[in-house]
């Protein structure tokens, strides 16, 4: 698994050294000025990886299955923004030391630029979602413009006309010119990226919609919480590893057609059907409650590697789970269940109110079955609450998993929940003295 990660890494990082090695060959006079010898490789760089990001967005599965969605769209992300200030570099270069100037670079330099900045705010996990200006204009975007997810989607796909006036203006370059290898290398790996795209787009789907899942059952768990119970139309539920996710379709226009991701509840050795415990946190997750039965539902999956199975079979498991954050742990719980009933496993799961702990009978009803589980649930606000209240604490983490008499055991620790939660518990854990490669989480938002 590790080796993969390097590889494709490598691959990635490397790719820009195959166009400059061909360019070289035929255009020596890159070795007589500096400054020609830096724009082209900025150039170069900065073309080979923002096209290479229709790769990432497709969802390659022979690449996310190493590093997990969440970390695969956030490399999307950040060198997305890496690829544009080296394309800026390469464009100041060549203004300002050469005087030249072509207009369809500097066309799709701005339309980059435009959506990279539009998408930062307004689509993913980025760091500037974490500043407060930013956060206020989400907000009033989505309260006041009602500026739809679906929307932000289609402005984002603008990116396939800037990388279109991105290749032109590589082929038109010098060395382009004079190199029939480099144009072939320009034009196959624009090709190339644009047929994940295409693939990705439309004929992915395509292919979901003739196995298309149905709505088999849509069970009220809180008033804004819903399980959908989804069914194969053909055939039995693909294989999935517990703790992973997927992103469905719904095709209803009522609800509205459009992709979300969400986890998978159920346990992975259930091949008739799968479930989704959903929260209405939003416009499109706040329509569950209105899925109607035998609604055709297209999932594309599964993804994440936010599973123990990635990890150490012997480590004794410490789950910690903020609210809605228990679909992916109970999936994974129920594996335990079916494989590993006696492997040593403690789940700590925070809520703001009781009825917010969906699902718990069923969680409390695993214990009969698994000795070795401990559930601790805490609550927030309950007058009638007779366990646990308040939030799960640093102090109670280094009492109940850091005295001496329980630290004879490695553990892994599985955090999911609200991205503040998850910091929180993340940032306990470390001060503990939990090393990173034990604490494994997906922040994941779209």
């Amino acid at each position: 698994m590790k080796k993969m990660r390097i590889f494709w890494i490598l691959v990635y990082f490397l790719m820009p050294i195959l166009p400059m090695a061909l360019i070289l060959q035929t255009s020596s006079f890159y070795f007589q000025n500096a400054f020609m010898m830096l724009s082209m490789v900025l150039g170069v760089t900065a073309y080979v990886w923002l096209v290479s990001q229709f790769i990432l967005s497709a969802r390659p599965k022979f690449i996310e299955r190493y590093f997990g969605m969440d970390r695969l769209y956030r490399f999307h992300n950040t060198m997305a923004v890496v690829s544009f200030f080296l394309a800026l570099a390469h464009n100041q270069i060549k203004e300002r030391v050469f005087g030249l100037e072509k207009q369809v670079g500097e066309a799709a330099l701005i339309l980059f630029g435009l959506i990279i900045v539009f998408s930062l705010v307004f689509l993913g996990d980025s760091f500037l979602r974490k500043w407060r200006p930013i956060q206020v204009l989400r907000r009033f975007s989505a309260e006041k413009l009602r500026l739809k997810f679906k929307i932000v989607r289609f402005f984002h796909n603008f990116t396939l006309v800037a990388a279109g006036l991105l290749a032109i203006h590589v082929n038109q370059s010098l060395a382009a010119s004079v190199s029939m290898p480099v144009r072939i290398f320009y034009i196959g790996y624009f090709v190339l990226a644009i047929s994940f795209y295409v693939y990705h787009k439309f004929i992915k789907p395509a292919l979901l919609r003739q196995n298309a899942f149905e709505v088999i059952g849509n069970v009220v768990e809180a008033p804004d919480v819903q399980t959908l119970k989804l069914g194969a139309s053909k055939g039995k539920v693909f294989t999935y590893k517990p703790g992973q996710f997927v992103f469905i379709t719904i095709l209803d226009k009522e609800i509205g057609i459009e992709e979300h991701p969400f986890s998978l509840s159920s346990a992975p050795g259930n091949r008739d059907f799968i479930t989704m415990t959903i929260k209405g946190l939003g416009d499109f997750t706040s329509k569950m409650k209105n899925v109607k039965m035998g609604t055709h539902v297209l999932v594309d999956g599964p993804y994440g590697y936010f599973s123990m199975l990635n990890h150490d079979p012997e480590n004794d498991l410490v789950f910690i789970a903020g609210g809605i954050g228990i679909t992916p742990i109970l999936s994974m719980l129920l594996y335990l269940k079916e494989n590993q009933p006696d492997r040593k496993a403690l789940l700590l799961w925070g809520a703001q109110k009781p009825v917010d702990l969906v699902r718990m009978d069923e969680v409390e009803a695993l214990q009969k079955e698994m000795p070795n589980l401990e559930i601790v649930p805490f609550v927030e606000r309950g007058d009638d609450w007779k366990g646990q209240k308040g939030f799960i604490t640093r102090e109670y983490l280094a009492g109940k998993l850091f005295s001496s008499e329980v630290l004879d055991r490695q553990r892994d620790y599985y955090v999911c929940g609200p991205p503040v939660m998850m910091e929180i518990m993340i940032g306990h854990l470390k001060s503990l003295g939990v090393e990173g490669k034990h604490i494994h989480f997906e922040r994941f938002a779209l």
